[in-house]
């Protein structure tokens, strides 16, 4: 009954709600709606109320006169704790599941009445700075030029786990310095004094390369690979064609054939070279292919060790590979221009006086990189600084370059600007970035800005219409490398250093695989619109050779990532991903507190709060050596009643995963004998294992809930609010639990806090 009474309810407002007080004899305020009354007093007053209340929260004196945003405040952080499992502590009542369901309910309601009296818009969004990644992105996206100088600039502070916050992006006089460096480099790379007739050559010295292995700079200053290692790095192309890619290598010679590369460009082997060449006789090696334009992963791998120690000739015991540098060249077949070059000045008129001749350009230049259309005095500043060089002697292509480094230092293009009057929808233009760079963590493209100069992306149908195309283009892609990496800390990967002694498979292919292996997965979620529990449910994952063979999973070869279905229940979903293990783990040991950390902060949106003073770090998780000594110390941890009431839940979420090792290794024991699993988690339910964990996290509305948390905060740059919690929840109440991302990014697109954005 109080369910189907509550939205009737909520439609009458909070001052009507008051008629429905009960109880005379209760010590609440009786300006409580009634159901909300009752529900507390049933539940929470034993133990906040009167003069000793718990956590410094008296409910007798709410709401009382406290003004209506911090009873707001209050109200959430009610919410928050009840949903959380923390509240009322387990070890003084028993909340029954539909109780904790209906008192959720209660305070959503009085929450969303009370908003309704504060008529608030979503809160304004700290301006954000473009992040490296977003830079470097936005400079693909409108020049067609890969951009080397970001990897020059200061690393991001991360908000709420994301870079992308503009709280916590800071700058310096250094990022100034490196945003002039980069301009320089973005213009002289786009527009260069003279279109070429000869094919442009890329450079990359072997030691420069990220490397599987780690090389010994003794043998001639080369990359020298002892065992099935490889170089690669990051390219990106001005126009596709023909290109010639040269490779300067050698090797030592041993065994019946010759030490042979595989060059790969992306997941593909373009040519494998015998290399015939000693390793201080060194040759180059040519290889000419077809090439699409954009960005690709160019790696040389060696194939084919060859080791035999006890062979009477000390020269041929050992074949190894000795790299020197890499280059590319091309396109072979045609002028070289970038996609930039040909988009600006191929606006140009060609005649008329320079001030006249540069407007067209300007026009378009700064309405691209600016994201929004510039106004006359920007304009004429644009032209004037084209006349300037051509007056000091420069050419036109001169001053049109000098424009674009102009545009590119202006804070119009270093930070997201997003103006709306309080209380209205945000501007079309500011609508178009903050869509983009959700979806691509780039700029819009042209239709996107056409969009928005048609005023459509301020109707909500047009918005999702335009998100879902964004959605459709592989530029989505950034949602695993970027969003998901970040959300999934998949980038702690690159810190995190196993203890060699004890995990000596562990190298920086392994790392790259595993970090692969979870980013593939996540896009694959997204793009075949499968249900979002599949993230810790699915029964397939992706894998080459190397992690196959890792995990012990037969009949996978080659180092290109492909789907495979998975049988076992111990694989398959985010929970059997050894980057998930990895990143989770002390260097020596698992860590059952990091885990089940993880999965409350990434999976269950139930984060634990900071540990009480004196408390922070629990040493003898370092000092146990076995599972089974760990478990005691946790036990003894747990005893203390500070501790019990995030550790119960949070050590159960992370003894289910016991059976993997720091790496994402299965083990069934460990030195102390059979590694035990179970455990149970506050409200009863068992855990023995993975399975379980599975089963429970995949059928666990907060699942989503907490996926489209994540998505919230990346989106929009800011913290969940009490309101938006509410809003997020019930968003996602209205779908089926088979919910894909898909579903849950198309309602944040929607939310008022995507589309509205208050003046202060």
């Amino acid at each position: 009954m109080i369910r189907t009474v509550l939205p009737a309810l909520a439609a009458m407002g909070l001052a009507a709600w008051v008629a429905f007080t009960q109880d005379d004899e209760s010590p609440l305020d009786r300006s409580l709606p009634g159901p909300l009354r009752q529900a507390l007093e049933d539940h929470c007053v034993l133990c906040h109320a009167g003069e000793e209340s718990a956590g410094d929260l008296d409910l007798s004196e709410f709401p009382g006169t406290i003004r209506p945003a911090r009873q707001l405040a209050i109200t959430g952080r009610l919410i928050q704790r009840v949903r959380a499992l923390e509240m009322p502590p387990p070890d003084l009542a028993v909340l029954e599941p539909d109780e904790r369901i209906a008192l959720v309910a209660h305070l959503d309601d009085f929450a969303l009445a009370l908003a309704r009296t504060l008529e608030t818009a979503p809160p304004r969004v700290t301006m954000r700075r473009l992040s490296r990644t977003e830079y470097r992105n936005t400079v693909r996206d409108l020049f067609g030029i890969e951009c080397r100088a970001v990897d020059r600039f200061p690393a991001d502070d991360l908000g709420y786990g994301f870079d992308n916050i503009g709280d916590a992006l800071s700058t310096s006089l250094l990022h100034l310095e490196k945003y002039v460096a980069a301009a320089d480099e973005i213009g002289r790379q786009t527009i260069p004094d003279e279109v070429s007739t000869e094919p442009t050559t890329l450079h990359l010295e072997a030691e420069q390369m990220s490397l599987s292995l780690d090389r010994d700079s003794e043998l001639d200053g080369a990359v020298n690979l002892f065992t099935r290692g490889y170089v690669r790095d990051e390219v990106f192309l001005p126009r596709g064609g023909k290109y010639r890619i040269r490779v300067h290598a050698g090797a030592d010679q041993a065994g019946d054939e010759l030490a042979t590369l595989d060059v790969r460009v992306g997941e593909h082997s373009v040519a494998t070279v015998p290399i015939d060449a000693s390793r201080r006789a060194r040759k180059t090696y040519d290889i000419e292919t077809e090439l699409a334009a954009g960005a690709h992963r160019v790696q040389l791998s060696f194939i084919n060790d060859y080791y035999e120690p006890e062979n009477p000739n000390p020269a041929a015991r050992d074949r190894n590979l000795h790299l020197d540098w890499l280059e590319i060249v091309g396109p072979l077949d045609g002028p070289v221009t970038t996609f930039g070059e040909d988009w600006i000045l191929g606006l140009d008129p060609e005649s008329g006086k320079t001030f006249n001749r540069a407007e067209p350009i300007v026009d378009e230049l700064l309405r691209r990189v600016w994201r929004r259309p510039a106004s006359r005095d920007e304009k004429r500043r644009s032209q004037r600084i084209v006349l300037e060089v051509e007056k000091e002697g420069g050419t036109f292509r001169q001053g049109v370059r000098r424009a674009l480094e102009s545009a590119l230092v202006s804070p119009n293009f270093l930070f997201r600007i997003e103006p709306a009057e309080r209380g209205t929808t945000l501007s079309a233009y500011p609508m178009a970035t903050r869509l983009s760079y959700f979806l691509w963590a780039s700029s819009p493209d042209e239709q996107l800005l056409d969009r928005a100069k048609a005023g459509k992306l301020t109707q909500p149908g047009e918005l999702v219409a335009e998100a879902k195309r964004l959605l459709a283009d592989p530029r989505a892609r950034s949602l695993a490398t970027n969003f998901a990496a970040q959300w999934l800390e998949l980038r702690n990967l690159g810190e995190v250093q196993p203890d060699p002694g004890r995990f000596p498979s562990f190298d920086a292919s392994l790392r790259e695989s595993l970090q692969r292996e979870t980013e593939i997965f996540f896009e694959a979620v997204l793009r075949e619109r499968r249900p979002a529990h599949e993230l810790v449910s699915a029964n397939y994952t992706f894998l080459n050779e190397r992690l196959a063979q890792h995990y012990g999973i037969a009949g996978v070869s080659g180092e290109e990532f492909r789907r495979v279905e998975i049988s076992d229940p111990r694989r398959g979903g985010l929970l059997a991903h050894g980057s998930i293990h990895t990143v989770t783990s002390n260097p020596t040991r698992t860590s059952v507190v990091k885990r089940g950390k993880w999965i409350l902060t990434n999976l269950l949106d139930a984060s634990p709060p900071s540990p009480p003073p004196g408390n922070g770090s629990f040493v003898d998780e370092q000092a146990a050596t076995v599972a089974a000594s760990l478990r005691e110390q946790l036990e003894q941890h747990r005893a203390r009643a500070e501790c019990a009431s995030c550790h119960v839940r949070m050590d159960a979420l992370g003894f289910a995963l016991e059976n993997y090792d720091p790496i994402g290794q299965w083990r069934d024991a460990d030195a102390g004998g059979e590694i035990d699993t179970s455990s149970e988690l506050p409200n009863g339910i068992p855990l023995g294992g993975v399975e379980d964990l599975k089963t429970h996290l995949a059928g666990n509305p907060d699942l989503l809930v907490a996926i489209a948390k994540k998505l919230f905060v990346y989106a929009i740059g800011r913290d969940v609010g009490v309101l938006d919690d509410i809003q997020i929840r019930r968003m996602i109440g209205r779908h089926s639990t088979d919910a894909t991302l898909e579903d849950i990014i198309m309602g944040i697109v929607q939310l008022d806090a995507f589309r509205r954005q208050a003046l202060d």
